[in-house]
C-alpha cells in the first residue's frame, strides 16, 4: 500500500507541476498569494487520500463532502495536464520545423496566451462535465 501511495503522490504531484508551469504567467505575483496557492495545491494533492481514509474509517458524510472538490479538482488537473502535454508536443514540432526549414516565424502563442487558453478550455470542459452530470441525476 505504501508503494502505491508513493507512486500516486509522485504522478499526481508531477501532473500538478506541469499544470503550474503552464499556468505560471497567470499566477499572482504577491508572495503571500503564491504561498496561499501552494498551500491549496498541497491540500488538493492529499485530498483524495484523505477522502479514501475517511470513507474507509466509516465517516461517509465528511468523505462525500470532501470528495466533491477533491475529485473535481482531480478532473480539472487531468484535463489541464493533457492540454499542457499537447502544447509541449506542438512546441516541439514547431521547434523541429523551424530548425529544418530555417523558418523565422514562431508558430505558437506567447506563454501568457497559452496559459489563458489552457485555463479557459479546462474550465469549459469541467463546466460541461458538471452540466452533463446534472442531466444524469
Amino acid at each position: 500500500m505504501i508503494s502505491f501511495l508513493l507512486a500516486f503522490l509522485a504522478v499526481y504531484s508531477g501532473m500538478h507541476a506541469l499544470v503550474v508551469l503552464r499556468l505560471w504567467p497567470l499566477l499572482p505575483q504577491a508572495w503571500y498569494l503564491r504561498c496561499l496557492f501552494w498551500c491549496f495545491g498541497l491540500l488538493m494533492i492529499f485530498s483524495p487520500i484523505v477522502t479514501y481514509w475517511l470513507d474507509a474509517s466509516g465517516s461517509r458524510f465528511p468523505a462525500s463532502i470532501l470528495a466533491w472538490p477533491a475529485f473535481t479538482w482531480m478532473g480539472a488537473v487531468f484535463v489541464a495536464f493533457c492540454l499542457g502535454a499537447v502544447f509541449y508536443f506542438l512546441e516541439g514540432i514547431s521547434l523541429i520545423v523551424r530548425s529544418f526549414f530555417s523558418a523565422t516565424a514562431d508558430f505558437f502563442l506567447s506563454p501568457l496566451s497559452k496559459a489563458w487558453l489552457l485555463g479557459v478550455i479546462t474550465v469549459a470542459v469541467v463546466g460541461i462535465g458538471f452540466w452533463q452530470a446534472g442531466d444524469l441525476l
